[in-house]
């Protein structure tokens, strides 16, 4: 699929058919996460795969209870390890941390749509919860970015109309006109 259209294409998904995405295909989807920029090429993300039923549910419900996240083949939760950064960048390393987790997010989530696998990068979360499920050592370095679910689409509908250029685009500086 060329990149244009992939972009273009792809849409958050929240139905998934009962149907397991392959080891194969969850590596070639992290395999393009580590191939995102990064600052200082120091690789701060960390992935954890979740194919566990009951840790599927326990998610969903540390997700403002989005049961619908549990119905994914599989979830990733992306996690952030922020020494390195701190030490290269001081205090501007954190940002920097969930700046490069959040682009390994969409080759992620990029790759997945050119794979036919629909996706959700989900935001809103209890981190505590989630840290206590997948027993993420409760560090005050590592940060949970993201939570990804990941599965075969079961829902058809539009890709949302994106807004026009106009209104969001200024050349120069800020502009009120639109």
């Amino acid at each position: 699929m060329e990149l244009d259209r992939c972009m273009k294409e792809r849409r958050s998904i929240r139905k998934y058919k009962d149907k397991a995405v392959s080891k194969e295909d969850v590596m070639k989807i992290l395999d393009a996460a580590t191939a995102a920029p990064n600052a200082g090429n120091l690789q701060n993300w960390r992935f954890v795969v979740v194919d566990e039923e009951t840790k599927k549910v326990d998610i969903s419900k540390a997700c403002s209870n989005q049961n619908w996240i549990s119905t994914a083949s599989t979830i990733i939760v992306v996690c952030s390890d922020i020494r390195d950064l701190k030490r290269h960048f001081g205090e501007d390393g954190e940002e920097y941390s969930s700046q490069n987790c959040s682009a390994a997010v969409q080759n992620m989530l990029l790759t997945s749509h050119e794979l036919g696998l629909g996706t959700c990068w989900i935001g809103g979360f209890d981190k505590e919860k989630i840290t206590g499920i997948l027993k993420i050592p409760d560090k005050e370095y590592l940060k949970i970015e993201a939570v990804i679910s990941l599965g075969y689409s079961d829902e058809d509908g539009e890709v949302p109309e994106k807004y026009d250029m106009r209104r969001i685009v200024y050349f120069n500086e800020w502009s009120t006109i639109r």
